[in-house]
């Protein structure tokens, strides 16, 4: 007898999420998957896609961590549903930083 996985379409968080403002042209989409969610993202801008790793739902927050390959910019980011169906949007960028030759 085959297990039945119920699929999360009608979750909140399942769709393509981007800034209104415009301020980014990054979008991510977010559908359902055996395990909680699985996450994709393209930059509109240029069609480059994202390189999406680490997915995890505690139940409350779905997070993630994007790459994008041409800039070297990994980012960590947490979406949690509001009230009115939007998302609040977290995240955090990791740069490497070189120190400044002569300084202490």
């Amino acid at each position: 007898m085959s297990k039945v996985v119920e699929l999360r379409v009608k979750h909140p968080l399942v769709g393509t999420w981007y800034h209104p403002d415009g301020d980014s042209t990054a979008e991510f989409t977010v559908s359902p998957a055996a395990t909680g969610f699985a996450v994709s993202g393209v930059d509109t801008q240029d069609g480059e896609r994202f390189e999406i790793s680490e997915v995890s739902w505690d139940g409350e927050v779905l997070g993630f961590t994007s790459y994008m390959p041409s800039t070297s910019w990994r980012t960590r980011h947490r979406l949690r549903v509001l009230d009115d169906h939007s998302v609040e949007h977290d995240c955090t960028t990791t740069e490497v930083w070189l120190k400044r030759q002569g300084t202490p």
